[in-house]
């Protein structure tokens, strides 16, 4: 049998159709898939999927195209990601069938840190209420009014913290 050889290739091109190049040439690779800019535009967040069936959510470097590996899983299937402001966190959400009752959320250093990466996984379960069910008008009430109360909260805090530094003359000196 003749093996399968297999290339993807990651390439970028200039908001203005120019300075089309290849950032990275992936052998071993049916497919990659970006997903996320870093927000420092140095890297990209993509999904590979090695002709072994294994799956890595990679970050490619921009500048020389070098690949680090950041998970490698067979079944591995990514739905959302996002990288914080700092760059030092990914997090990422699994593909959950459309009538799935748990909602996985990963969060894992992305940044040089010593030792091994430690991933936090956070899930949010649908239903299993105890007791009467909220109506819809209920749910969006009891959501409007958890939204406000953060949100009334921290402009609160802010602005009398603010005003308190500002207010007597000389404050800001202490």
């Amino acid at each position: 049998t003749a093996s399968v050889r297999a290339t993807a290739e990651l390439r970028i091109i200039g908001i203005d159709g120019k300075d089309d190049r290849q950032v990275v040439r992936s052998a071993g690779a049916r497919w990659l898939r970006p997903l996320r800019w870093s927000p420092d535009a140095a890297s990209i967040v993509t999904l590979i999927e090695r002709t072994n069936g294994m799956r890595q959510i990679t970050l490619v470097s921009v500048a020389d195209g070098s690949i680090r590996v950041l998970k490698s899983q067979p079944w591995l299937s990514v739905q959302d990601v996002a990288v914080s402001a700092d760059g030092e966190l990914l997090a990422y959400q699994l593909t959950a069938p459309t009538d799935a009752r748990q909602f996985d959320l990963f969060i894992r250093p992305i940044g040089a840190s010593p030792g091994p990466p430690v991933e936090r996984r956070y899930s949010l379960t649908l239903g299993g209420q105890r007791g009467a069910k909220l109506t819809e008008d209920e749910l969006v009430t009891t959501c409007t009014l958890l939204l406000n109360a953060g949100h009334e909260g921290t402009v609160n805090v802010v602005g009398n913290g603010v005003t308190a530094l500002l207010t007597p003359p000389g404050q800001l000196q202490v």
